[in-house]
């Protein structure tokens, strides 16, 4: 049985699944945080990897709101992307001796590591930062009307 329903009687808050799909990219990147630089194999990529993409699509995910802010993230979504693709933390070594084992054939590049982590949460930072400036962030106890959703 199909009833009908009038356009007023119609009302879709799209905040609250925009919350919720923000909640779940965020649980993501928590979770690849705790061990940044393991690779991840629900993703097939490494975990500091993962946190860049999620992290984009949580920006692409508010960034109409974001008219002020959008240069600055930009530009660093952009740079960090370059570095990211073009200096990995992790390189097999040439001539790795066969009979050593698969951790000992790894080279780490601490160096490009501590850029990019800190490019990271800049990164995370300047999005979060932004998202909470527009309202889109948590509530806050002092003014719980500034949330996307009602409490």
């Amino acid at each position: 049985m199909v009833e009908n329903i009038s356009k007023s009687e119609v009302k879709f808050n799209q905040a609250g699944y925009q919350q919720e799909r923000i909640n779940d990219l965020m649980r993501v990147v928590n979770f690849c945080w705790i061990n940044p630089t393991k690779f991840n194999p629900s993703f097939q990529d490494y975990n500091y990897r993962v946190i860049f993409r999620v992290l984009t699509s949580y920006y692409t995910e508010i960034r109409v709101k974001l008219k002020d802010e959008r240069e600055s993230i930009d530009k660093v979504m952009h740079n960090l992307d370059k570095y990211i693709e073009t200096n990995p933390i992790v390189s097999e070594k040439k001539n790795a001796s066969l009979y050593k084992s698969k951790g000992n054939n790894v080279n780490f590049n601490t160096i490009s590591w501590e850029l990019i982590k800190n490019c990271l949460l800049i990164y995370q930072n300047k999005i979060l930062d932004a998202a909470d400036a527009k309202g889109m962030g948590n509530p806050t106890k002092k003014d719980i009307t500034k949330a996307a959703i009602d409490l």
